[in-house]
């Protein structure tokens, strides 16, 4: 069966990855769903001193393994997908929103694709709105592996106490998260 492939921006990768290792490239549920990091997560992390500082993990064998799965693209693809980013790029820059190159690339790659997008940055959902790219929130995307028997709830909860013990929690996060999984969601 094919796969229904995710791709996972770098806000959402850097919030699930160490907690829910493997994370990428690992097929589940009746959709055959694997999740996929574009590879300018890895430029992006490399340029930025504040992300190398906070996920000192990133660079650890087992996660950079786990990334060495990219999505399998033609030179058509590619072409398309540099044209669509330069598009977008532009479009950040003139509204002057938050997403950076790498997660306006990642959009960029599912909306060519025509796959759904994981992410958590407000900008990068709004934008995806605008040009109908499907997107799934980290709490959604967990919801989705909770349901196809990926992870169980005790796992959802440490996820998102991790997230409170870093203080790293996404946008209406409380709300989504009862409409989600039914209960208020746990404190480190």
């Amino acid at each position: 069966m094919a796969q229904t492939k995710l791709l996972i921006d770098s806000t959402s990768y850097f919030r699930l990855a160490q907690n829910l290792h493997p994370l990428l490239a690992t097929v589940f549920g009746k959709a055959n769903y694997t999740l996929y990091a574009h590879e300018a997560l890895t430029r992006e992390f490399a340029r930025q001193r504040r992300l190398q500082t906070k996920f000192h993990w990133f660079n650890e064998t087992c996660y950079v393994q786990n990334r060495t799965r990219p999505l399998q693209l033609g030179r058509r693809e590619k072409a398309a997908i540099e044209q669509t980013f330069g598009y977008l790029w532009a479009q950040v820059q003139d509204e002057q929103l938050g997403p950076s190159p790498a997660d306006t690339r990642a959009l960029a790659t599912a909306l060519e694709l025509g796959i759904c997008l994981v992410t958590d940055d407000q900008d990068l959902i709004s934008l995806a709105k605008t040009y109908e790219v499907q997107t799934l929130t980290s709490l959604q995307l967990m919801k989705l592996m909770l349901e196809e028997t990926h992870i169980c709830m005790e796992k959802v909860r440490q996820v998102v106490a991790q997230w409170d013990y870093d203080r790293d929690i996404p946008a209406d996060f409380r709300n989504q998260y009862r409409a989600l999984f039914g209960e208020d969601p746990p404190k480190e």
